[in-house]
């Protein structure tokens, strides 16, 4: 079926003959085979999956709508594969290929112009509907993360470090049956939640200090991703009522969110809510991503995006204030796109701030 969508759009537009996939998740995408190395090579009627002797018998077996080939000569395959379907433009994916390759396969390519875009846009916008398997994959694999939050709550007390909080929370995840972590967590306490990305160190939680966990995980090769911010002990006022903003930004976001919705609309709606409240200079990333087989994926919350919202899309919602030297809040659900709105796949705990 995606196979058939690829080669139903090169089809019916004009723009590219043939197209050249690079990426370890765009193939995996179309052909169902996980590869860390090969291309598939698709054309108006079929397509085409070279890899090398590793994979070959791998692919034989649960590779689905390609001709698996052993790539043998890869320069002579290539040129061959657009020599014979007379491709006048060739679509790659380029996001998945350096400069370096880029211009080796236009080395290839004898004549046929190479396109940088075509390809590259249809392929993140079939990969931006989810079907209902994927879905579900993202939903177990979210499924643990609320898992995975219980189970740490239990450890957030002073003294243990970030380090030390991040190792146990990654470990119990893949005792649960993660594939592994779709990132590095985020994991930091005191001062070091007003850094949006901080990074987990050997610094100790303290009474007092609030704790931002950012984490995710990767489940049968779909991507989770949640936030929480808790308190350890105690809170100040200051902490609860940042905490409150930024949850009632999330809120109007996900409840602004449906099909046809603009995603820097979506993005501003919470933004000028908390300009409202005088802390929108505190607020500096984007309000939420796309996520599937990668991380970060169409369709893009940010306030220069004009991706529009559609029914199966499934994306985060992440809104954060973060004020230097003092503390910083965020606040991150996963939430799939229906007919008239969102089903929030996120059930952790978020109502207020969490003392633990």
């Amino acid at each position: 079926m995606r196979m058939n969508s690829l080669i139903n759009f090169l089809n019916n537009q004009d723009e590219i003959d043939a197209g050249i996939v690079v990426g370890s998740d765009n193939r995996f995408y179309f052909c169902n085979a996980k590869t860390s190395d090969g291309i598939l090579l698709v054309n108006k009627k079929e397509a085409f999956l070279l890899v090398d002797s590793r994979y070959l018998t791998y692919c034989e077996e649960v590779a689905k709508d390609c001709n698996v080939i052993l790539m043998s000569d890869c320069k002579k395959q290539i040129q061959n594969f657009i020599r014979e379907c007379k491709a006048k433009k060739v679509g790659v994916d380029v996001s998945n290929v350096s400069m370096k390759d880029f211009k080796y396969f236009s080395s290839l390519s004898e004549g046929t112009i190479l396109d940088s875009d075509a390809l590259e846009n249809a392929i993140r916008d079939q990969r931006a509907i989810k079907d209902e398997t994927e879905i579900e994959n993202i939903k177990a694999g979210q499924n643990l993360l609320d898992m995975g939050f219980v189970y740490i709550l239990e450890h957030i007390k002073p003294g243990i470090s970030e380090l030390e909080l991040a190792a146990k929370l990654e470990f119990y995840l893949r005792q649960q049956g993660a594939q592994k972590v779709a990132f590095d967590f985020i994991v930091t306490s005191g001062v070091k939640t007003a850094l949006p990305h901080g990074m987990p160190g050997d610094k100790l939680l303290y009474e007092g200090d609030l704790v931002m966990i950012d984490f995710g995980v990767i489940y049968n090769n779909y991507c989770s991703d949640m936030t929480r911010t808790v308190a350890v002990k105690k809170a100040s006022e200051k902490q609860r009522e940042i905490y409150g903003l930024v949850l009632n930004a999330q809120k109007l976001a996900i409840d602004a969110i449906r099909p046809g919705g603009i995603c820097k609309e979506i993005d501003l709606l919470a933004r000028n809510f908390l300009n409202q409240k005088g802390v929108k200079d505190y607020f500096g990333h984007g309000l939420g991503h796309g996520l599937g087989l990668a991380v970060h994926e169409k369709p893009n919350l940010s306030s220069c995006s004009c991706d529009i919202i559609s029914k199966g899309n499934v994306v985060t919602v992440e809104p954060g204030i973060y004020l230097k030297s003092e503390f910083g809040v965020r606040i991150e659900d996963t939430v799939i796109v229906t007919d008239f709105g969102t089903q929030n796949i996120t059930k952790s705990f978020k109502e207020e701030l969490l003392i633990v």
